[in-house]
């Protein structure tokens, strides 16, 4: 049985250990597997594992790579005819193979841990989509700001999004004077009056300049 768990999986035209490759292996020498390299995220978002999970229809006798497990993988609600699952992981390593018996303790491992995987998998879908819809609407709010900032215009767009950033805590150009309280509470040492509608806020995080009641520059010490 080389290739199969004790020399842990095919690595190229090797076995990962080192042993070289036979031509009857398993019964699954015919699967190249491309590399997986996991993708870097902003923020440091860790990647988790991928596992690879391959298998034969019975009845067509057609290979299936998935990402996620079939129902019938080490689980004991099904007999034991249904197709055998070959498992790798990232690195392209075979790490189960459930045509290998194993004890009942270690198939409950083996699909609490695929099952875990594949809500870490959700969970950092979820994370990345946030990610980038929150970089879309950084992009959108510097634009409405730029032509803000030449018209004075609001729109119903740009209002929302900056509502979104006093929720956050956060404080922005075209922010009414309201607003930068709701997102920094009151000034911590004093408010001063400056001629031609300006006023200066000063917190401990900095200070902001408003026009007429809008903040027209923002500076964090």
């Amino acid at each position: 049985m080389a290739c199969c768990i004790h020399n842990k999986g095919i690595c190229g035209d090797k076995c990962c250990d080192g042993t070289i490759l036979p031509e009857t292996d398993c019964g699954h020498k015919f699967i190249e597997l491309p590399t997986i390299i996991s993708p870097t995220v902003e923020n440091s978002v860790a990647h988790p594992p991928k596992w690879l999970y391959v298998w034969t229809d019975l009845n067509t006798n057609t290979p299936h790579l998935s990402n996620t497990f079939p129902p019938w993988y080490r689980n004991p609600l099904y007999p034991e005819n249904y197709p055998r699952v070959l498992v790798y992981d990232e690195y392209n390593r075979l790490i189960d193979d459930t045509g290998t018996k194993i004890d009942k303790q270690q198939e409950y491992k083996f699909r609490q841990k695929a099952i875990a995987n594949v809500i870490k998998q959700e969970q950092y879908k979820k994370i990345t989509e946030a990610k980038v819809e929150e970089k879309t609407k950084q992009k959108r709010l510097k634009y409405l700001q730029s032509k803000w900032s030449k018209t004075g215009i609001i729109s119903k767009e740009m209002k929302q999004l900056l509502a979104e950033q006093v929720a956050k805590k956060q404080v922005t150009i075209a922010m009414t004077e309201e607003q930068v309280v709701q997102a920094w509470g009151k000034p911590k040492s004093y408010i001063e009056e400056i001629s031609d509608g300006k006023k200066k806020l000063r917190y401990n995080q900095g200070q902001i300049i408003l026009v007429d009641k809008l903040v027209k520059s923002v500076k964090i010490d």
